[in-house]
């Protein structure tokens, strides 16, 4: 193995020297250019890697930053984004999963044994983030959420998210230029941030024009409709046969409402129109092609990451960012028949 000392006997310079070099500490020292660039070339020649997890038992830290969050399919845009700004860094990212087989405090502890230099968190139930970071914050861990849709009050949690509220008001507009009065909004949850924040956009869009009539229904789960929930919604379509439009609170109801419309009978656009939000690969080459909400995924990932490794190494917090949204206008919306 080739170690430290190794590369101190082939350059003719002290371990000590080395080390410094190695840690990128060499500016901390009178250390002569000269001198680093033939230590660095001595350790490219033996074929020298750092060992991290040596450097984590002697340190208490990491360069590994620790991602969790209940993903869907958008996750690896994110994650595409996160890893370049973690190879630019000069980091790396573990994965940790939020589902049902993993507790919160599972959660922790994975963080905490891996000694990870920071932890960044997309949704998940708000609960659950506050107990996140406040076991963290024990630690010394820093949290940022991204893609979270909210913020901590009087906590030391930064935040990078799409601006779902204004993404609300794109689609209330889009469907009132096509002439929809009776507006439906399809949601997985009453109290999930991103679904309410998509609502209230939609709600403060319409707030004054009285010709608007908004009905709402909750289908309990994001991608599979549960028994009850198609009760439900055969309950809210049968009472109000005039609904025209649906607007819902992500792509993956979208969908699965375009074909509960088609089990109806009903064909999108030219019965109802239909709207998602999150552009997912799927809505863009199904047939009806889905009218959605495209959020910068990728973006969100790298500023994410690069926000972490900022407050990693200057130990600055807390910085809130939002980004901007756009409206794609595809198939499965049209102006409403006269």
């Amino acid at each position: 193995m080739i170690t430290m000392k190794c590369i101190a006997k082939a350059s003719g310079v002290s371990q000590p020297t080395v080390s410094l070099i190695l840690n990128n500490k060499s500016s901390k020292v009178k250390i002569s250019e000269a001198t680093r660039l033939r230590v660095l070339d001595a350790a490219k020649k033996l074929g020298y890697y750092r060992n991290e997890q040596a450097r984590a038992m002697r340190t208490g830290s990491s360069k590994v930053i620790a991602v969790t969050g209940d993903f869907m399919d958008y996750a690896m845009r994110i994650f595409n984004g996160m890893a370049k700004s973690a190879y630019s860094n000069g980091y790396s990212m573990k994965i940790i999963p939020n589902h049902d087989e993993i507790s919160i405090e599972e959660i922790v502890r994975i963080a905490c044994e891996n000694r990870v230099a920071g932890m960044l968190c997309a949704s998940m139930p708000q609960k659950d983030i506050i107990f996140l970071s406040e076991s963290l914050q024990k630690f010394d861990i820093p949290l940022i959420l991204f893609d979270s849709g909210f913020k901590l009050d009087n906590s030391p949690v930064s935040s990078v998210h799409c601006n779902e509220h204004q993404g609300g008001r794109l689609i209330a507009e889009h469907l009132e230029q096509l002439g929809h009065t009776n507006i439906a909004y399809i949601s997985s949850s009453a109290v999930h941030t991103y679904c309410v924040n998509r609502f209230n956009g939609i709600k403060d869009y319409f707030a004054t024009n009285k010709k608007i009539k908004l009905y709402t229904c909750i289908t309990d789960k994001e991608i599979q409709f549960t028994p009850a929930a198609i009760q439900r919604l055969d309950r809210l379509f049968d009472e109000h046969p005039e609904i025209t439009a649906v607007a819902c609170a992500s792509d993956h109801p979208a969908i699965k409402m375009i074909r509960y419309f088609h089990e109806r009978n009903l064909k999108v656009p030219q019965d109802i129109s239909v709207t998602g939000f999150g552009d997912m690969m799927a809505s863009q080459v199904m047939v009806p092609a889905l009218t959605t909400i495209s959020q910068p995924f990728e973006l969100l990932g790298k500023k994410s990451f690069d926000m972490m490794v900022k407050t990693i190494e200057t130990k600055k917090m807390v910085e809130n960012v939002t980004l901007d949204v756009e409206l794609k206008i595809r198939e499965s919306t049209q102006r409403i028949a006269k």
